[in-house]
């Protein structure tokens, strides 16, 4: 039986995933990424803060379970108005007016957006006397800056 280079490859390659597939180990307690990963099955971890009383730190965790849900149709409006307005910017027809239009649109869904984590910081203040620090988050397609130039674009 001869066995070309490329073939010996090929069976190397496929011995090497079922033994790492052997060898593969359920996820740590917490989910997938460890303890505090939320995108685990078992979702973030209680909330705790030094010095505040076990009573307190379930109401806040009660409050703070909602915001996802009450977030969530508001960061769908917006993902679909940066795609409209990305439709825009590439259609050569598109006038500035329609530009603007969708970018006031936009402003007005992230102000929404952080009136909700405001309300909610509020809310806790309210129920429990605990100032919560700014809830962070940014919505949108991108988290922050870049952390370097664009592969293929100079600077």
């Amino acid at each position: 039986m001869r066995f070309n280079i490329k073939t010996l490859l090929l069976i190397l390659a496929v011995m090497f995933c079922i033994v790492n597939m052997a060898n593969a180990q359920p996820p740590p307690p917490g989910g997938p990424g460890g303890p505090g990963d939320h995108g685990g099955p078992w979702g973030p971890p209680p909330f705790m803060m030094p010095g505040v009383p076990q009573e307190k730190c379930a109401a806040i965790d009660n409050i703070l379970r909602e915001l996802p849900g009450k977030l969530f149709p508001f960061e769908q409006e917006l993902k679909a108005l940066i795609a409209k307005l990305e439709a825009l910017v590439v259609d050569p027809k598109s006038d500035e007016a329609a530009i603007n239009a969708r970018l006031d649109e936009i402003a007005k869904v992230r102000a929404a957006i952080e009136k909700t984590r405001v309300d909610v910081r509020r809310q806790v203040l309210k129920e429990t006397g605990i100032l919560l620090p700014p809830l962070k988050g940014r919505p949108g397609p991108m988290p922050g800056p870049m952390p370097g130039p664009i592969r293929g674009f100079p600077g």
